[in-house]
């Protein structure tokens, strides 16, 4: 089961810019949001008809924790328009953004003490006590970090720098969702036999070798270039999505299942969540930094940027332009070239940083237990 719920869990990201892209392309971007419509439509009727609590589920419903899920809805809120708007407003130079940091830090403190302390907690942190436990959801953020920093990057890369639409972008993205769909069954024979942590450690050093492959992209990486990093990163999500979830989840007991998949669900949730935002603002410093070094380089005593300059001035004087008009114009045009070069080399470092926050997350591997994915189905009767 968990190779289905994991082709589950990759059809959004990958039917999703696809098809946002053709409806974007076709009437206008508003028109993405009613997506949800018809899906919720048909999640709401196959809920209320094939689900059912598990008897841990049925006898803890009347114990709503509404402060624990208050004091975290206030923290994670409070949090990601910090990361959203921290650099546009100027960090600790904004009231908005201190207050923020104040509430956020305030309430997300107080809600991990009622929940270590509330008898029945919405999160039940108690279960981070377990060694693999910790380790996994740690991990389960990284994971979440690269499934939706990855679908962040490569569309505004594709669509800004490259011109690309958006229903382009979206059939580039489709193969690498397809080759996660296509190794869940695979990997679901195969895994019976051979530990989760191993599995994830293959899943891992995948990710890491896409995430260096894009980190090589230029204004000249082709369509059919992008296409091998985004099989590969489609592949490791499909060896590092079942088998973590295995050896995080497998000595759990009774309740704890159900608790424990909750807090490791919701970990690839705010790991993708702050990585976006993480993403975004470190897009923005990293550009301001490269052209702020390549600008230092483009002056008068530098004979190729002359050589640029001049070249593009001869080009607007060819097409009719005056020499006042044409020197304004190369002006112009190399600022351009200097923006984009900035923002390329900045797509370049986030896709290392992504590499890189993995392979810090590798050592965590040695913490999982060995288990066989074949352990699944006592996890799926236990939490029945």
């Amino acid at each position: 089961m968990q190779e289905v719920f994991g082709i589950g869990e990759m059809v959004g990201p990958t039917v999703g810019p696809t098809l946002g892209g053709w409806i974007t392309d076709n009437y206008t971007w508003p028109w993405i949001f009613f997506i949800n419509v018809p899906i919720g439509i048909l999640a709401i009727i196959l809920t209320l008809l094939f689900m059912h609590d598990s008897k841990f589920q049925r006898h803890a419903a009347s114990r709503f924790d509404a402060v624990g899920i208050g004091f975290l809805a206030i923290g994670l809120s409070c949090l990601q328009t910090v990361l959203e708007k921290g650099n546009r407003e100027g960090w600790l130079e904004s009231n908005l953004i201190c207050w923020l940091i104040f509430f956020s830090v305030t309430t997300l403190t107080a809600f991990v003490v009622w929940e270590l302390h509330v008898e029945h907690p919405a999160v039940n942190l108690r279960v981070l006590k377990d060694r693999s436990f910790a380790a996994g959801v740690t991990m389960q953020m990284a994971v979440g970090l690269g499934l939706y920093g990855g679908v962040f990057l490569l569309p505004v890369y594709l669509q800004q720098l490259r011109n690309y639409t958006a229903a382009q972008t979206g059939w580039i993205l489709l193969p690498g969702g397809l080759a996660t769909g296509f190794m869940m069954p695979l990997l679901s024979r195969v895994v019976l036999r051979i530990p989760a942590r191993y599995l994830v450690f293959i899943g891992s050093v995948l990710f890491i070798t896409s995430m260096m492959m894009l980190h090589t992209i230029t204004m000249d990486t082709g369509t059919g270039d992008l296409l091998l990093p985004l099989i590969i990163r489609g592949v490791s999500f499909a060896f590092l999505f079942m088998p973590l979830a295995v050896a995080t989840l497998s000595l759990l007991k009774g309740r704890a299942i159900a608790e424990g998949t909750g807090l490791f669900n919701l970990a690839r949730q705010l790991g993708g969540s702050a990585g976006i935002a993480i993403l975004s603002t470190y897009l923005t410093t990293q550009t301001a930094q490269h052209r702020a070094v390549l600008v230092e380089h483009v002056n008068s005593f530098n004979p190729l940027a002359q050589m640029r300059l001049n070249a593009y001035q001869q080009m607007f004087m060819a097409k009719g332009a005056g020499t006042v008009i044409a020197h304004q114009q190369a002006y112009s045009l190399l600022d351009t070239v200097v923006n984009g070069q900035s923002f390329l080399l900045a797509f370049q470092d986030a896709f290392f940083m992504i590499g890189l926050i993995f392979a810090a997350m590798m050592p965590l591997i040695f913490l999982l237990r060995k288990t066989a994915v074949g352990i699944t189905g006592q996890i799926a009767s236990e939490v029945e």
